[in-house]
């Protein structure tokens, strides 16, 4: 502990030779050990250099100063400087630690911070996956919606065009088959009215024929009675007077006492 070249010999390394977390440093695997040295010097100095302590004002002690004695007050200087170095050492080991610690905590508030965020965007990120999945969701089962009542529409349309078609078909077929009997009813009609026309014609034509023969025949017949009676009263003519009324030659009164023509009468 001391020697006589240079005083005081630490009884313990140094807090922080080795790093302060290192293997030998204050706060490293031999640190506890650093701490224990330091007790034990303060149990053998009594606390606070008082009475009893082991450089205490104890009676057993006291008288002429000594030069081994001055060697002692320049080593307990020398102990004093070590322990206010060791004291130092520990606030500051303490001081970093205390930092380390708020660092620490500090960062693992950051940390638990910046999970928080992450999983507070990670939530917000869902849910707007979420809503936009439920959104797109939503438009596609509208525009299926929009499709399928299109498609109904249009179906719809196309029943009640083919129904108009049909109908037009129909009417279409109706005109056609009442201008097809319309027609055929007029041909038939017409035809009949020609064949009567031309029965009547035939009858009328033998009738005017037949009259025009008789007519021809009388004709003849009064043509030839004429001939006939010409020829007979030219060929065999009956006696008849030339004259038929009295002459008017003679006298008008005979031989008698009359009026007569003379013809004895």
């Amino acid at each position: 502990m001391f020697n006589g070249e240079n005083g005081f010999t630490m009884p313990v390394a140094p807090m922080f030779a080795g790093g302060g977390y290192g293997g030998s440093g204050f706060f490293g695997g031999d640190g506890f050990a650093s701490i224990i040295w330091v007790v034990v010097i303060l149990a053998l100095l009594g606390g606070n250099w008082g009475n009893g302590g082991f450089f205490g004002n104890n009676s057993g002690l006291q008288g002429a100063l000594t030069r081994g004695e001055l060697c002692q007050d320049m080593d307990f200087q020398d102990v004093q400087s070590g322990i206010r170095g060791i004291q130092q050492s520990l606030s500051d080991g303490f001081a970093l630690q205390n930092t380390n610690f708020v660092d620490r905590v500090d960062n693992l508030g950051t940390q638990i911070a910046t999970g928080f965020d992450a999983l507070n965007l990670a939530i917000v990120n869902d849910g707007y996956q979420t809503r936009n999945a439920a959104t797109q969701n939503m438009i596609a089962n509208l525009q299926n919606t929009n499709a399928i009542q299109s498609e109904i529409k249009d179906c719809c349309c196309n029943v009640q065009s083919g129904f108009a078609q049909i109908a037009y078909n129909q009417a279409t077929d109706t005109c056609a088959i009442q201008n097809s009997i319309s027609n055929a009813t007029r041909d038939i009609t017409e035809n009949a009215n020609g064949n009567t026309r031309a029965i009547l014609d035939f009858l009328v034509q033998d009738k005017i024929s037949t009259l025009q023969q008789e007519n021809q025949d009388l004709r003849l017949r009064a043509s030839q009675e004429a001939q006939n009676n010409y020829l007979v009263n030219e060929l065999r003519p009956a006696a008849r007077p030339a004259y038929i009324t009295c002459n008017p030659y003679t006298s008008a009164y005979g031989l008698g006492m009359n009026n007569c023509c003379g013809c004895g009468a």
